[in-house]
């Protein structure tokens, strides 16, 4: 795959003195699924609208396929949008609405209707032509969308949170069907959601935005497992943060003072004695026991919730701040109603699981 099909170079977008987008550099490949996650007003949208021709960078340049298109207006670019409103025409039917861009490329009837019926195919719609609009369900209005986007048969397709106005299970069988609509297809996909579950479940990589910079592009399993920083760590899942004191270095191995969870020992060669550090640890990652065993540090029960495969605690360790989260799989007593308010218990987390970040 190219390492740039698409090129986002140092593109900057300001309106006024707001900087919407900063300095973005990003090298999407060829028939990726990339994802742009980030909260509300990061500049995730923006920099889509850049990529789609809909807003033009005060800085930088865009290139599809090796070609510079940072000036040329959406209609001449070779990609096309999916909007979260979907913007179905309800005066017109399911095929008329595939086929509206198409007229304007003046196709051979016989063209436009091969090619309407195959989209239609696509996206498991057959038989769907002559239905009106108003008479689709939310799931089926989004995959007429899509499949109005794709019949021009586009080198790139930009969603903008196209999956926002579906309920929880739609939308999750829909990711599931985006995603292999897109394995189908082979083209570039440009993804922007605020929703992590989304991102970790549908993208070869994703890049994390705040503040309209990007902090951090990888793999899914990468930004869980090893975020550059607190902000992608917080964002990404549920993070327990701890602060402790480089007290050694040897062999690639740090000791840390924590304070009172005593002293770690963690993998990392980036950190000199003395130097500040903050230790994430992500709650499925913590063992609960009643019983104390080595180098564990006792807490007690202050809340819990129980999530049908799963149960969550928050547990007071005497000396932090902030109550340690801890989630168990709903295996035997650990993870049920056994465990209650006040109770006594005892954490414990191997050094693999710790992720250690500058302050």
């Amino acid at each position: 795959m190219s390492e740039a099909y698409i090129h986002i170079d140092r593109v900057t977008k300001r309106f006024g003195a707001v900087t919407a987008v900063d300095a973005a550099d990003l090298k999407i490949r060829r028939g990726e699924f990339f994802s742009l996650l980030g909260p509300s007003g990061c500049g995730k949208t923006t920099l889509l609208r850049m990529i789609a021709g809909f807003d033009f960078p005060t800085d930088g340049e865009i290139f599809i396929d090796n070609n510079a298109v940072t000036a040329i207006p959406p209609n001449r670019r070779p990609s096309n949008m999916v909007f979260q409103s979907y913007a179905i025409f309800p005066h017109l039917n399911v095929f008329d609405n595939i086929a509206y861009g198409l007229r304007k490329l003046r196709l051979p009837r016989a063209e436009l209707t091969a090619r309407v019926e195959e989209a239609l195919a696509m996206i498991k719609l057959s038989g769907f032509g002559m239905r009106r609009a108003d008479e689709l369900s939310g799931g089926q209005r989004q995959r007429v969308a899509l499949a109005r986007a794709l019949v021009r048969r586009p080198k790139v397709l930009l969603l903008d949170e196209p999956l926002g106005a579906l309920d929880k299970r739609l939308r999750e069988a829909m990711q599931i069907e985006l995603r292999q609509l897109q394995k189908n297809v082979g083209i570039t996909f440009v993804f922007v959601t605020h929703d992590q579950e989304e991102a970790l479940s549908m993208s070869d990589r994703i890049a994390v935005m705040s503040n309209g910079k990007v902090l951090q592009v990888a793999e899914p399993r990468t930004l869980y497992e090893q975020p550059n920083c607190r902000e992608v760590a917080d964002f990404i899942g549920t993070m327990n943060f701890f602060e402790g004191t480089v007290s050694g270095v040897q062999n690639g191995r740090i000791a840390i003072d924590a304070g009172p969870l005593g002293t770690l020992q963690a993998t990392a060669d980036s950190f000199a004695s003395g130097a500040s550090v903050l230790i994430a640890v992500r709650p499925e990652k913590i063992s609960l026991s009643l019983a104390k065993i080595d180098s564990s540090v006792a807490g007690k029960i202050s809340a819990s919730a129980y999530l049908g495969e799963r149960s969550h605690f928050n547990v007071i360790v005497e000396g932090l701040q902030e109550p340690v989260s801890v989630a168990t799989q709903n295996v035997g007593r650990m993870g049920s109603a056994g465990l209650s308010g006040g109770e006594t218990v005892y954490l414990s987390w191997p050094a693999e699981a710790m992720v250690i970040l500058p302050i």
